[in-house]
């Protein structure tokens, strides 16, 4: 391994001197990265592999691995050690679908599921069961299911357990999906159309003839099963397609669009769903605090307590007979059609491979969508990128330096600190906030997020301010008591807060500025970002800046009029703007760091920053100099 000395101005370095670098951010994929810290430097890694580049980075994963640092001139003294992150990074889901295998032949898939790293796919109409599962998607294994020569019409997890129902009200639990046994489900001779698992309780719903409409029943173990009475009539045709939960609260819709809700499964509330008496309700489903129900004639209809529902479009036509959701909205029907929406009211069309054949069930699991339909057909869509497209970063951190703190975060990720008046203040997921006077002893707070994500807290004008998913802002004097504020976000993430000369400005998705000179009534700006995302918002030397998705920057003297500047990111994303020294600095995704001076109220961007002898990969480096004198 090279090593080379660092020199830091104006310090004779002798050998009972050991000069090392407090951090030192680099993206790489290739483990030249390790002898390029040790250049730089001036201290040598012991003992180290890089096995955890190896395979494939996924949506929200974390690798760490650690590291010795020591002096230069060979001291067994530990100075410190490297820690390898592998950052968030979000892909581009539902997208892009690929055929699979299924092994069903021509027989329909009607229902898939994940669940406990497993992925199971069911089907068959009035001809045999089918049955098949999967560790990745890709290779399906038959299993026997003992469902007999009718069809299956649904499959769930939940608890540990793997339910199927289907024709004739057969219901079957499995602990591996493999071994399957019969259980009474009192569903007589209707069919079970859709299984849920949720607040530790099953309900099944379905219907079918013999006068027993819009059956429900309601189970603990999934064994011992108890008739509810949901309130769907229409005689003996009325199928219930679907149930789901949410926010405290089941939802059950069916045919000629009858919706009902129930907090406990047991009493059941008719709803208006603005379906119409034709148009029956094939899938219900939430997420991101919204309601969606979607159906035939490509009705669809989203709701925030399910009870007012609003009509949207969905560019379907065909029926729909799948809807869920995992950072984006999937819907997916008749024709072999699916749309995607961020907010379920816009919708994109996508190409899912499937040419005129239905698509039955979508869903999400571990990093990917699943689509199974008509004729074994079955697509995949994966959210993961590829080794050399996901951002990686190696930190060095010098133990004289940094000192681990206990956060009370647990394993919640933090994304956002601030200082002002003489207190430390942390934000992060699950609306987690802590407060500090000294760092150290944190103390919990609550934010009023709830489970949303806390992206951005800031200080200015004695109040804090924080924003974070859904368009979630929040306001105090002292950390402590947060006030709810309306951001005019909408439902689209505040990713940065800022204050500088007497405004507060806000920044995210879809190029979404608003400002305010209260931090209460926020005004929209147009940010010039067109709809790619702000990340970052900061104000400084009388000049604000804003950078973003694709290497997007733009810059402002009063965050109402915003120029657009050359970052030299390229489609790069800026993730990280500060200034100090008279100098600006940017960072991004793939370790990407430019520097920027003003020059005639112009931003102008240097060269990439790079370490030098360091070849064949991009390297981006932040230093902090410090020297220790050894004994």
């Amino acid at each position: 391994m090279s090593e080379k000395n660092f020199k830091v101005p104006g310090v004779d370095i002798g050998n009972n001197v050991a000069t090392y670098v407090t951090r030192v951010t680099i993206n790489t994929n290739s483990e030249t990265v390790l002898d390029s810290i040790a250049a730089s430097a001036s201290v040598r890694l012991v003992d180290y592999s890089l096995t955890l580049y190896q395979g494939r980075g996924v949506v929200g994963q974390r690798i760490l691995t650690t590291f010795d640092l020591s002096a230069a001139n060979g001291s067994s003294q530990t100075y410190g050690s490297v820690s390898v992150n592998r950052e968030e990074y979000i892909g581009t889901p539902a997208i892009t679908w690929t055929t699979r295998t299924s092994n069903f032949g021509n027989t329909s898939i009607r229902s898939v599921a994940f669940g406990n790293n497993l992925w199971v796919a069911a089907g068959g109409g009035y001809s045999a069961a089918q049955l098949r599962t999967s560790t990745d998607a890709i290779t399906w294994v038959t299993r026997e299911s003992n469902y007999g020569n009718y069809g299956i019409r649904s499959v769930a997890f939940g608890n540990n357990l793997w339910v199927i129902g289907g024709y004739f009200g057969d219901i079957r639990t499995s602990t591996d999906a493999i071994t399957w046994v019969t259980r009474t489900s009192n569903f007589n001779y209707t069919h079970v159309e859709s299984l849920a698992f949720a607040n530790s309780l099953w309900v099944a719903g379905g219907g079918g003839g013999m006068e027993q409409s819009g059956q429900i029943r309601t189970s603990t173990d999934a064994i011992t099963w108890t008739t509810r009475t949901s309130n769907f009539d229409n005689g003996g045709t009325c199928f219930i397609f679907s149930v789901a939960y949410g926010n405290s609260l089941w939802v059950a819709g069916g045919y000629a669009g009858q919706l009902r809700t129930s907090t406990d499964a047991i009493t059941w509330v008719t709803r208006t769903s603005n379906f119409g008496a034709y148009q029956s309700i094939r899938s219900v489903a939430y997420g991101n605090s919204l309601w969606v129900a979607g159906g035939y004639a490509g009705q669809l209809r989203t709701s925030t307590d399910a009870i007012t529902w609003t009509t949207r479009t969905s560019n379907f036509g065909n029926h729909i007979r799948s809807v869920a959701y995992n950072i984006v909205w999937v819907a997916a029907g008749d024709g072999g059609d699916i749309r995607t929406s961020t907010d379920a009211i816009t919708w994109t069309t996508r190409a899912s491979n499937f040419g005129n054949t239905r698509i039955s069930s979508v869903a999400y699991g571990n990093n990917l969508w699943v689509a199974g339909g008509y004729y074994g057909q079955l697509r995949t869509s994966s959210s993961v990128a590829s080794a050399a497209a996901i951002p990686a970063t190696v930190s060095a951190y010098v133990a004289q330096s940094w000192t681990t703190q206990t956060s009370n975060f647990g394993n919640t990720r933090i994304r956002s600190v601030a200082y002002g008046n003489s207190l430390w203040v942390t934000g992060g997921y699950a609306g987690q906030l802590r407060t500090s006077t000294d760092a150290i002893t944190w103390t919990t707070r609550t934010s009023n997020f709830g489970n949303t994500i806390i992206y951005s807290v800031a200080y200015g004008n004695s109040l804090w301010v924080a924003g974070g998913t859904s368009g979630q802002l929040r306001t105090s004097t002292d950390a402590i008591t947060w006030v709810t504020r309306t951001s005019n976000f909408g439902n689209t993430i505040i990713y940065s807060v800022a204050y500088g000369n007497n405004l507060w400005v806000a920044g995210g998705t879809y190029g979404q500025l608003r400002t305010s000179t209260d931090a209460i009534t926020w005004t929209t700006r147009t940010s010039n970002f067109d709809i790619t995302h702000i990340y970052s918002v900061v104000f400084a030397n009388s000049l604000w800046v804003a950078g973003g998705f694709s290497g997007q920057l733009r810059t402002s003297t009063d965050a109402i009029t915003w120029t657009t500047q050359t970052s030299n990111f390229g489609a790069t994303h800026i993730i990280s703007i500060a200034y100090g020294n008279s100098l600006w600095v940017a960072g991004g995704y793939a370790g990407q760091l430019r520097t920027a001076v003003e020059s005639d109220n112009t931003f102008k961007l240097a060269a990439t920053v790079t370490s030098a002898g360091v070849e064949a990969i991009n390297v981006a480096t932040a230093i902090v100099q410090r020297t220790v004198v050894t004994a």
